[in-house]
């Protein structure tokens, strides 16, 4: 059973489940290795379509200007992002690519993963179900964000193609010189 404790504050109230809950000892033990968060073949193969998205509404987004998900994979070094590439690959049948991206503030790379096309399809399919209406906007079914990310991109193209009159040139020569070639 678990043990909860509530804290009442004048800001804001707190539920505070106690470390020492047998549930959590077990949980902690499959999750953590020398004090180092891991995953494991072990922990993903326990994952059903209900947890994938319960997993996806917690740490996974639709970027609407991509048209991509990602599924922020941050407290897993390279090598866990690589386990669970692979077990999205050989379990869902579901391609994902590792992303990196560098936190200036921690001097520190971390990963997320991301699944687009078709394979991005697939995965809202087995999720979707599952999805509660407030999360829907984490697999692409906002049309205000899906509008608003267009015309963001929009104005961010023009304002470079304005912005950036010698790489446009730059590219123009090289288009006009790659298609006279032919």
């Amino acid at each position: 059973y678990l043990d909860f404790s509530f804290k009442i504050y004048e800001k804001h109230n707190l539920c505070v489940i106690r470390k020492n809950n047998i549930i959590f000892k077990n949980y902690r033990k499959l999750f953590y290795k020398n004090g180092e968060k891991i995953i494991s073949r072990e922990i993903l193969n326990k994952i059903n379509h209900l947890a994938l998205a319960i997993w996806h509404m917690d740490d996974g987004n639709y970027h609407y200007k991509s048209d991509t998900i990602r599924i922020y994979t941050q407290s897993f070094k390279l090598e866990g992002n690589q386990i669970i590439k692979k077990w999205f690959k050989e379990s869902l049948g579901i391609t994902t690519k590792i992303r990196k991206t560098y936190r200036k503030e921690q001097r520190k790379d971390y990963f997320y993963l991301e699944i687009n096309g078709k394979d991005m399809k697939k995965f809202i399919t087995l999720i979707e179900n599952y999805m509660i209406d407030s999360m829907k906007y984490k697999i692409g079914l906002d049309n205000v964000r899906k509008e608003d990310a267009k015309t963001k991109s929009s104005r961010y193209n023009k304002r470079w193609w304005r912005d950036n009159e010698d790489k446009r040139v730059a590219y123009y020569k090289k288009w006009k010189r790659l298609n006279y070639q032919q």
